[in-house]
C-alpha cells in the first residue's frame, strides 16, 4: 500500500503548486505500480464481500372481494462482509429487519492469474445465513454461514482516520454485486443531532441502495467503517454516505458473538455537551466540553460522589470532548468493572471512582426471568411469560386485562407492521384473549406451519395490531 499512499501525497503537493502540473500530477499518480497495488486490494477485498439477499412478505397490495389480504412476497438485497474465517457476517440491522429468510451471495473464488481472470466473472454460492443477533442502536447485525477457511478482512482503526484520507466502498449497490467506489473521508465523527446517540463517518464514496452493510476499506485493506446510509434529495448518491465507525461495530460484533445482544455500560448519568451559550450562562471556559445535567439517584455515579452540574474533563486520563464521546467509552467498559472520571466542581478538579453497571433495555431485562426450553415458542420466534406480581411492577401501566411478556424475539417473521419486540405485551391471538402462558402456548396447536395469525399487543403505552407468518 505504501507506494500507492506516496504517489497520492505527491500528486496533491503537484497539484496545489501549479495549474499546470495536474496533468503530470495525474500521470504520476496512476502509474502501473500504484494500478497494480490498487487492483490487489479490490480483489482482496472484493473476495471477503457478499451480497444480503433477504426474502420477507410486504404490506397488502389489493384486498379481495371476500375480504381477504394479498400479500406480496418481497426480495431485496443489502451487503455484508466476512469477519472471520469460520463464517460470521456483519452487515447492518436495517438490511435484514423483518425478513422471513436470510441468504448470502458468495464471491466466485478468484483466479491465482489474475490476468487470466474473465471480465464476467460468474457468481458464487448461495447460502442460507443464520441471524446471531442485531442492534438496532448501532444498526449492525451479526449472520453465520457455514463455511471453512474464508477469506475475511480485520478491523481498522477508525480513531486515526482524518478527514482527507482514501477510502473504498464495497458492497452491492442497486443489486449489483462486486461494486466499488473510491473517496475520501469528509468528516470522521458526525453527527445528525447533537448528543445522538450514533455517530457515522462521512465519505464521498458513493454509497448508493444495496451498498448497505458493506465495508469501507482503507488504504491497508481494514474495515474502517460499515457503509450505512446516504443523504439525498434526488434518491441518488450526491457524495454524503455515512458509515459506522468500525471502533463501535467491532465491540458490537464481538458481544453480539460472546453474548446474542449488545450489553451497554452505564453509571447513571446524563452528560451534555457544553455550548457556546452554556458555557456563557454558566460563566465556563469553552476548554470545558461536558456537563452534567444529572446523576440518578441511588445510580453508581450517585454513590460515587457526582453531583450534577459537574463538568467531566477526563475518563481514565483520557480527555473528553463531547458528551457522546464520554457515553461510548462507558458503553465499552466490562460491566461491574471501575473507571476513574476527573470533573471540575467550584473550580478545584476531582477524581471519582465509579463501578459500571449494565444498561437496562427491553431487549435483555427480562432475559433472566425466562428459560429457553419452557418458555420458547417456535412458530413465532419468541421467548414468553405470563404476568406475575413481580413483572408487572417492571412494566408501564397495562391497557387491558391478561397479557403475555415478551422476553425476547428473534425479529423474524413480521409480516405487517413491525415483529414482535422484547417488552411487548400480547392480550390476544386471532380476537381470543390470552390470561394465561399455558393458554397462549396452546393457541397455536391449530395453526401450521406458513398460516397468518394477528395479535394484538401493547408496546409502550399504545395498542396495536401486529400480523405474522408462523415459522417451522
Amino acid at each position: 500500500m505504501h507506494a500507492f499512499k506516496t504517489t497520492i501525497v505527491g500528486l496533491v503537493f503537484l497539484m496545489m503548486a501549479s495549474p499546470a502540473g495536474v496533468d503530470a500530477a495525474w500521470s504520476q499518480a496512476f502509474d502501473e505500480e500504484s494500478i497494480s497495488t490498487q487492483r490487489v486490494l479490490v480483489q482482496k477485498v472484493n473476495q471477503t464481500v457478499v451480497q444480503v439477499i433477504v426474502d420477507e412478505f410486504g404490506r397488502p397490495s389489493r384486498f379481495q372481494k371476500s375480504g381477504s389480504v394479498v400479500l406480496n412476497r418481497n426480495v431485496s438485497n443489502g451487503s455484508g462482509v466476512f469477519v472471520s474465517s469460520d463464517g460470521y457476517i456483519i452487515t447492518n440491522q436495517h438490511v435484514i429487519d423483518e425478513a422471513e429468510t436470510v441468504q448470502v451471495l458468495l464471491p466466485q473464488p478468484r483466479a491465482d492469474d489474475l490476468s487470466n481472470e474473465s471480465i464476467l466473472s460468474q457468481s458464487g454460492q448461495i447460502l442460507v445465513a443464520e441471524v446471531v443477533g442485531s442492534d438496532r442502536e448501532t444498526d449492525i447485525a451479526v449472520l453465520k454461514v457455514d463455511v471453512d477457511a474464508h477469506p475475511h478482512l480485520s478491523f481498522g482503526d477508525s480513531e486515526s482516520l482524518h478527514a482527507g484520507d482514501f477510502v473504498f466502498a464495497f458492497g452491492s449497490p442497486l443489486g449489483l454485486e462486486k461494486s466499488v467506489s473510491m473517496g475520501i473521508v469528509s468528516a470522521k465523527a458526525r453527527q445528525f443531532r447533537q448528543d445522538d446517540p450514533m455517530i457515522y463517518i462521512q465519505t464521498d464514496a458513493t454509497i448508493n441502495p444495496g451498498n448497505s452493510g458493506g465495508p469501507l476499506v482503507n488504504m491497508s485493506g481494514e474495515i474502517v467503517g460499515i457503509n450505512t446510509l446516504n443523504l439525498s434529495q434526488s434518491g441518488g448518491s450526491e457524495g454524503l454516505g455515512f458509515a459506522a465507525p468500525s471502533n463501535i461495530v467491532e465491540t458490537v460484533y464481538s458481544q453480539i458473538r460472546e453474548n446474542g445482544y449488545v450489553r451497554r455500560g452505564v453509571i447513571g448519568i446524563r452528560p451534555q455537551t457544553i455550548t457556546p451559550r452554556l458555557a456563557e450562562a454558566l460563566g465556563v471556559g469553552l476548554n470545558r466540553r461536558v456537563i452534567l445535567g444529572d446523576v440518578l439517584p441511588g445510580s453508581p455515579a450517585d454513590l460515587a460522589g457526582l453531583s450534577e452540574g459537574d463538568i467531566v474533563i477526563k475518563l481514565d486520563d483520557k480527555i473528553i470532548e463531547n458528551a457522546r464521546q464520554l457515553d461510548v467509552n462507558i458503553y465499552g467498559k466490562e460491566i461491574g468493572s471501575t473507571i476513574e472520571i476527573d470533573a471540575v466542581r467550584d473550580g478545584e478538579i476531582r477524581t471519582f471512582t465509579v463501578q459500571v453497571e449494565e444498561r437496562q433495555d427491553p431487549e435483555n431485562k427480562f432475559r433472566d426471568l425466562v428459560d429457553m426450553e419452557e418458555n420458547f415458542i417456535a412458530k413465532i420466534g419468541v421467548l414468553a411469560i405470563g404476568l406475575t406480581t413481580e413483572i408487572r411492577e417492571m412494566l408501564p401501566p397495562l391497557r387491558k386485562r391478561g397479557g403475555i411478556l415478551v422476553a425476547a424475539s428473534n425479529g423474524k417473521s413480521a409480516v405487517m407492521g413491525d415483529a414482535l419486540r422484547p417488552g411487548d405485551i400480547i392480550y390476544s391471538v386471532n380476537g381470543d384473549d390470552m390470561f394465561s402462558y399455558d393458554e397462549f402456548y396452546s393457541a397455536f396447536d391449530q395453526f401450521g406451519t406458513g398460516d397468518y395469525i394477528v395479535m394484538h399487543i401493547q408496546r409502550g403505552s399504545e395498542l396495536m395490531y401486529v400480523s405474522h407468518r408462523l415459522l417451522d
